[in-house]
């Protein structure tokens, strides 16, 4: 008989340390609505007391606080209604000497669990019990109420059991929560107030402190941000993402919210607008303005043309795309600048104006050396001259023109920059050559030099 009671005891213990068995649930009718709050592990299996497998079955009521999170040093009430005997008997007809449990347990890594079970008590019979407990330092914790049995099965007796389990977080203080979690502002811009969607709480009623937290390299390093002792806050102008925390601090301990971040868009940048200095003659058309591309913003822009009238910036109608046609343009010695506004959100960048300068005439320029003597088939020096007037000015046009008289001219062919290279030949006498210098329908031409070749 004592034999018997001590194999009774192992079979209750194995009730509450079982090892994994792949044995279905029973569909009680005591589950109620709790149970989607209730973490159920795995079921397990032991070795029972005739070295049978160990049954264990989900099944009956805990009553247990519905929130995840408790706290240190505060008394929690547990419950735990098992099924009662003839719904178990109805799975196992055979099934006596019932004894039901409520217990913690520390959760140490995932499954693994100290070996301290603490149960308040054993009941007999699959009755309900209940029980109140403290926690006493933070961690993670799983509380189980079970009611185990013994069952037949032909010669053989086995242990088995049905459970409930709820796990729970528990800490000392809760730091809160904050919004909104994500913003896109401008380059420059103001976020919307961080505002506190949660307050933090501390057990037994701390009291707590608040301080806002501020990091641009996504949380390797957090700088405090003085004065900000309130639940809510109003970040600045920003021009970089930044992200935001609020620690609440109760004792020895701090804790923090969860993390909102601000996006922010790059800074708009502009190119500047091409070509940025033309200088045509009155009554011509000017080259098409092309504004440079930007970079940054929020990757969409719009386009304004302008042009500066009486010592301000006027929009020009109807000139909305990256590039623009200015009109045809008259008044000798005048000059028109036109510049492009380019936005991108709230954001308004300005490239460097171009500008178009009007002529009458062009200049010729000079070109030398203005005389040179060379031997037959020798190359003579190149022809050069001055481009200052032309260097930064689009618009200008050359063409090199030969003659051997001074008097009737022709085009050399495919000779149109800046310079020239006379050929070398065996030919001897003299050779002139001028650049002629074009604008529209305005030309000019320069000096005369000449080649002598003995």
């Amino acid at each position: 008989m004592k034999k018997l009671f001590f194999l009774y005891g192992l079979a209750i213990l194995f009730a509450l340390f079982g090892c994994t068995a792949d044995l279905p649930e029973i569909d009680m009718s005591k589950q109620e609505s709790e149970e989607q709050n209730e973490y159920t592990p795995a079921t397990r299996g032991l070795t029972g007391i005739d070295g049978q497998f160990y049954e264990s079955k989900g099944g009956g009521v805990l009553g247990a606080p519905s929130e995840d999170v408790l706290f240190i040093n505060t008394s929690y009430h547990f419950s735990y209604l098992p099924p009662t005997e003839s719904q178990i008997k109805a799975e196992r007809n055979s099934a006596s000497n019932f004894y039901t449990s409520i217990g913690v347990r520390k959760v140490l890594n995932n499954n693994v669990f100290n070996l301290i079970w603490n149960p308040q008590n054993y009941l007999s019979g699959a009755t309900g019990i209940s029980m109140d407990h403290i926690f006493t330092e933070p961690g993670e914790y799983e509380v189980k109420g079970n009611v185990s049995y013994l069952y037949s099965s032909g010669a053989l007796t086995r242990d088995g059991e049905y459970f409930k389990s709820k796990r729970y977080t528990v800490v000392s203080l809760i730091g809160g929560t904050i919004a909104p979690s994500i913003q896109t502002i401008d380059y420059g811009a103001t976020p919307t107030r961080l505002t506190s969607t949660a307050p933090a709480v501390s057990a037994a009623g701390s009291t707590i402190t608040y301080r806002w937290q501020w990091t641009t390299n996504n949380g390797a390093s957090w700088t405090i941000i003085s004065n900000s002792n309130s639940l809510s806050y109003q970040p600045g102008a920003l021009t970089q993402t930044t992200k935001y925390r609020r620690q609440a601090i109760a004792g020895d301990q701090t804790v923090n919210s969860n993390e909102v971040t601000v996006t922010v868009y790059p800074q708009l940048l502009v190119g500047i607008v091409s070509p940025s200095l033309q200088t045509i003659a009155s009554g011509s058309r000017p080259t098409i303005l092309t504004c440079g591309t930007p970079q940054g913003g929020n990757g969409s822009y719009s386009y304004q043309w302008q042009t500066l009238s009486g010592g301000s910036w006027v929009n020009i109608t109807n000139a909305r795309s990256s590039t623009y046609q200015p009109p045809v343009l008259t008044g000798s010695g005048s000059s028109y600048l036109y510049r492009a506004k380019v936005t991108s959100g709230s954001q308004t960048a300005y490239p460097r104006a171009a500008t178009i300068e009007i002529r009458n005439d062009v200049p010729g320029g000079n070109i030398f050396p203005l005389t040179q003597t060379v031997r037959a088939g020798v190359t003579p020096a190149q022809l050069t001259g001055s481009i200052a007037d032309y260097i930064s000015n689009t618009g200008y046009t050359f063409q090199w023109e030969t003659s051997v008289n001074g008097t009737n001219w022709s085009n050399i062919s495919g000779e149109t920059g800046w310079f020239y290279q006379p050929a070398s030949t065996y030919s001897r006498g003299t050779t002139y050559y001028r650049r002629k210098v074009m604008l529209n329908n305005l030309f000019a031409y320069s000096n005369t030099v000449t080649v002598i070749v003995n």
